[in-house]
């Protein structure tokens, strides 16, 4: 598949589009101007971001070839339509460490998230954070036997 979508122009998908999807992110890695369905996932500008004129219902025959010719015709200045796609694939690495960092570390003690369905999680300071994932390992180390317990290595989580 990489190498079909390395020597296409246009990636085309008219899928259910169930969630996000991972080969219209290839397809755009690739160097693909996308054309897709508006269904499922693909209809939420936060699961597939791409412009409108992109995004199709299977009906529209016509606009769908015309959008493949255009594509094609003028693949160098519309691929640019998808920079912002591309970057938010670059960066969505960096982001996701952030954003799970975010969920157990805060700068205020005991600060308080508010989820839906009235959940509550309370952050915790890092070295509390720490100090509990000791407590653990001692309490989990404590029931293995002593060839087991030569196998664990430590793994420190700060480089001094």
């Amino acid at each position: 598949m990489a190498g079909a979508l390395a020597e296409a122009m246009v990636y085309i998908d008219f899928g259910d589009h169930p969630g996000k999807d991972r080969i219209p992110r290839e397809a755009a890695l690739a160097g693909n101007i996308i054309i897709s369905s508006n269904k499922g996932s693909a209809a939420f500008f936060d699961d597939l971001p791409i412009s409108e004129k992109y995004k199709f219902h299977i009906e529209q025959v016509e606009e769908v070839a015309i959008a493949i010719e255009d594509s094609i015709a003028n693949y160098d200045e519309l691929i640019h339509d998808f920079d912002f796609y591309l970057n938010i694939i670059r960066n969505e690495k960096k982001q996701f460490y952030s954003q799970a960092a975010s969920l157990f570390i805060s700068e205020k003690p005991n600060a308080v998230l508010k989820f839906a369905r009235n959940m509550q999680y309370r952050f915790l300071p890092l070295r509390q954070l720490i100090f509990n994932a000791e407590l653990l390992m001692n309490v989990i180390t404590r029931g293995l036997s002593a060839s087991a317990k030569k196998n664990i290595r430590k793994i420190p989580l700060f480089k001094k």
